[in-house]
């Protein structure tokens, strides 16, 4: 189910297409790695925002192309190092 609903954000709600760009909040955790990951697979960079050095560190193993650490790093900062920001997808979780 999880994956379901990053994978309809995606496509039906953002149509994110190869070549785009998509900021990811929340993007170290359940379902927006499964987000990074779909992302990549549709061909869109990802710029990856992630908590706490254990987010990031997950994240390197998906070869993620900019990834900052929300708790720590200048996000705002970070997003402007990037050429260009086509999407934005957050997941809030209801619990």
């Amino acid at each position: 189910m999880t994956d379901r609903r990053s994978l309809r954000g995606l496509e039906d709600v953002l149509r994110l297409k190869k070549g785009e760009s998509i900021v990811v909040l929340g993007a170290s955790g359940g379902i927006g790695h499964l987000a990074v990951q779909l992302a990549q697979n549709m061909g869109a960079r990802v710029f990856a925002i992630a908590s706490g050095d254990d987010g990031v560190a997950k994240l390197r193993n998906f070869s993620v192309g900019a990834i900052v650490d929300g708790r720590k790093d200048d996000v705002l900062l970070a997003a402007r190092k990037v050429k260009s920001l086509d999407q934005f997808w957050s997941f809030k979780s209801t619990h």
